[in-house]
């Protein structure tokens, strides 16, 4: 009898725990060079991306670029900037994230397979100069290499900027599970046009 009372209340608890909001973000592709066919070749489709609700997006729906930007703290301001961009290349999807993840020094968050490519975010060290004094930079940059025909990448990125934050509020690790979701979660409908 108390086995049954346990696995019920288990059950409760677990069905009750709410899921992230999503909203749709689009990102053209339209009119889009594919790097390395020397201008031959352009891309028609768009990037759908599945962001949290609370990302506030400051760019139209449909722009070649989105910014999407949230509080996180009394003083803390991220910044989401996303991107595509194509590719022709010989690389597989996980050689292309690698590459464009690695510049030093870094800090691999995560990494995986997706649907159609590979994603990877890592956590860059910049240096800046604010005020004429240098300081560094911690962001975030999440890139996914997704597949849109034989040797055609689409070349989905994200940078995370954080302005006016405390070292545990860019250490938060809420901001990196949601832009890893996102670079998962990221779907590209385009198609390879030749000029």
């Amino acid at each position: 009898m108390v086995s049954r009372f346990v696995a019920l209340t288990v059950v409760a608890v677990v069905t009750a725990v709410p899921a992230v909001a999503s909203a749709s973000t689009r990102l053209s592709l339209n009119r889009t060079d594919v790097g390395g066919t020397h201008g031959r070749e352009r891309l028609r489709g768009y990037i759908d991306l599945a962001t949290p609700s609370y990302w506030q997006a400051r760019t139209p729906h449909g722009a070649p670029e989105a910014e999407m930007v949230y509080g996180l703290g009394k003083t803390c301001v991220v910044i989401v900037r996303a991107g595509g961009r194509a590719a022709a290349s010989r690389e597989t999807s996980r050689e292309r994230a690698a590459r464009f993840t690695r510049a030093p020094p870094h800090v691999l968050l995560g990494q995986g397979r997706a649907h159609a490519g590979w994603w990877r975010l890592a956590r860059m060290r910049w240096l800046v100069e604010e005020s004429g004094e240098p300081a560094l930079s911690d962001n975030l940059y999440g890139f996914r290499a997704y597949r849109v025909a034989r040797r055609r990448w689409v070349d989905v990125r994200l940078l995370v900027e954080y302005r006016g934050c405390t070292e545990g509020e860019v250490m938060d690790g809420s901001t990196h599970a949601d832009v890893a979701r996102v670079l998962r979660t990221a779907t590209v409908q385009a198609r390879v046009v030749r000029r």
